[in-house]
């Protein structure tokens, strides 16, 4: 189908996507499942089931800027992820644990402002050249994640109480490493999950 444009075969394009992303999300139980429904109605894929969280978090990470990684993690092996997913993709990184709004984006101190900690690798980054990835680790509730929405989406920008506009790098990658979070729908919206299986 629209060979001429260079396009291939859609049915088959679709395949392939819809298999890449069961495999970034869906429980290793479920997934020969969802990959002969996808096959019957769209036909064959070239995508292999896979349980290699790193393969699925490239996937993702190359549909969309904001990625999250889903899971139950000690200290030791949020530090691994977070090294393999950067030598992955050759990038310079910060890592900011989540907290109040305050401490996240910054407040007034005395009449002047002062830069919360995403702020502070969000301007890091900026000057960077290359690939660049913030990670945000912990639990990120509704509120505190909303200032993040206009960074997750097309428009790539924290907009900061003074009116400031900052804009994440054309290769910038924002990563959520938490727990099952409970996001509202319009945050779930504007990343890629990678659930990471523990076998």
């Amino acid at each position: 189908m629209c060979n001429k444009h260079g396009w291939g075969n859609q049915r088959q394009t679709v395949s392939d996507s819809l298999c890449r992303m069961f495999n970034a999300w869906m429980v290793k139980e479920d997934l020969q499942i969802a990959f002969d429904i996808v096959v019957k109605h769209f036909g064959p894929t070239n995508t292999k089931i896979s349980n290699d969280f790193l393969e699925s978090a490239k996937d993702a990470s190359s549909v969309t800027h904001g990625i999250l990684i889903n899971g139950d993690f000690t200290a030791d092996e949020v530090t691994s992820i977070l090294r393999n997913i950067d030598e992955m993709n050759g990038a310079k990184s910060w890592t900011v644990e989540a907290a109040d709004a305050d401490v996240l984006y910054g407040k007034m101190v005395d009449g002047h402002w002062v830069d919360g900690t995403f702020t502070l690798a969000l301007r890091e980054a900026g000057k960077a050249s290359g690939p660049v990835h913030i990670y945000v680790v912990g639990e990120m509730g509704p509120a505190r994640l909303e200032s993040l929405n206009s960074v997750t989406d097309g428009n790539k920008m924290l907009t900061l109480c003074t009116g400031e506009k900052l804009r994440l790098p054309i290769q910038g990658k924002v990563w959520f490493i938490c727990k099952n979070p409970e996001w509202s729908p319009a945050a779930f919206s504007r990343v890629a999950p990678v659930l990471v299986r523990k076998d």
